[in-house]
């Protein structure tokens, strides 16, 4: 007796890119939750990102995933009750054969879309490598705001810190950055690190942006001295 045995190499690998987006995605939700700044505590807020991904409609797939699952839109918390009939008639086969075909076509249609996202999605990443490989790279100028990647970001860090805002533009390449409050960074900054920061006019907020520990030990003793002397 012969079988024909195919391959599961594709399935995992597809598999393993969804639970890699997948995690991207709760951590993100955590990092928006854990406003402590203290990234051990990810789990206090575990629960609340899980329901959150959960019930979130989703870009490219239009549903959540929710919906996709049991048919219907989650009901939230501070949604409103629904008012039901005493005597509601339940669905027949006819009702869930015609539900049935219309998750089923959401399903694909959900499907294709992530299939032209994950295609567009390559073609920048292709891009941006074929930049790096040419050893090209997006010019910054003098007073504009950047961000500056976080080069050992553990699980739950930040991956960006800043704003911070280019005061000097070397050759090569090479900026020097000052912080909102005017004390330069040391040491140079190669422009592969940084990135455009884009601000409201109205963000006056720091807290609202991550800091090195270095500008954070800095930034809490101005403010001890601040507030020794004003005692």
């Amino acid at each position: 007796m012969e079988c024909q045995v195919k391959s599961s190499r594709t399935v995992e690998r597809t598999s393993l890119l969804r639970l890699i987006s997948y995690n991207g995605i709760l951590e993100s939700y955590l990092k928006k939750m854990n406003t402590t700044g203290d990234p051990t505590r990810w789990n206090k807020f575990l629960d609340a990102a899980l329901f959150a991904t959960r019930v979130r409609q989703q870009t490219t797939a239009k549903w959540s995933p929710f919906e996709l699952l049991y048919g219907q839109k989650p009901r939230l918390p501070f949604d409103q009750p629904l008012l039901r009939a005493p005597d509601a008639a339940l669905p027949g086969d006819a009702e869930h054969s015609e539900r049935h075909l219309q998750m089923q076509k959401a399903r694909e249609e959900a499907s294709e879309r992530g299939t032209i996202r994950a295609l567009a999605d390559k073609e920048r990443w292709d891009h941006q490598l074929k930049i790096g490989a040419e050893g090209t790279q997006q010019a910054f100028e003098v007073g504009q705001k950047v961000l500056l990647r976080n080069e050992t970001a553990n699980k739950g860090d930040a991956h960006w810190f800043g704003p911070f805002v280019i005061t000097t533009k070397l050759d090569k390449g090479t900026y020097q950055l000052k912080d909102r409050r005017g004390h330069l960074r040391p040491g140079l900054v190669n422009g592969n690190r940084l990135r455009l920061a884009h601000l409201r006019e109205d963000d006056t907020n720091h807290r609202a942006w991550v800091l090195p520990k270095a500008t954070q030990r800095q930034w809490s003793k101005e403010d001890k001295e601040a507030a020794s002397q004003a005692v």
